[in-house]
């Protein structure tokens, strides 16, 4: 599953789950 990527912060987050947010370095 990709998940819905989020850009928040100058983040980037990928959502796999509601309750699972993994943040990543943009």
């Amino acid at each position: 599953w990709a998940g819905s990527e989020l850009e928040f912060d100058g983040k980037k987050f990928i959502v796999m789950k509601e309750s699972d947010i993994i943040a990543k370095e943009a």
